[in-house]
């Protein structure tokens, strides 16, 4: 089998390249007229309450998880 861990890093470098590609294309468009720009303002609006939400949620989740790592593996496993 060929070792082509090698190639991981050129990759990242591609991906983060054509990632930022995309931003700066989406930027550029129009954001459209009234009625679409009220449209995603109520969207993001949706979305970030969404967010808030299950985060708060998961933040509880991730204490119990880590107290209980803690408690039966050690702190190195909770930690991480």
């Amino acid at each position: 089998m060929t070792d082509l861990t090698w190639l991981a890093a050129p990759l990242g470098v591609v991906g983060l390249l054509v990632s930022l590609f995309i931003y700066l294309y989406i930027r550029r468009q129009s954001p459209g007229n009234q009625v679409m720009r009220e449209l995603a303002e109520q969207i993001e609006t949706g979305a970030m309450a969404f967010l808030r939400r299950e985060y708060s949620v998961l933040a509880v989740f991730i204490v119990i998880v880590a107290l209980l790592l803690w408690w039966a593996i050690g702190g190195m496993t909770a930690t991480a």
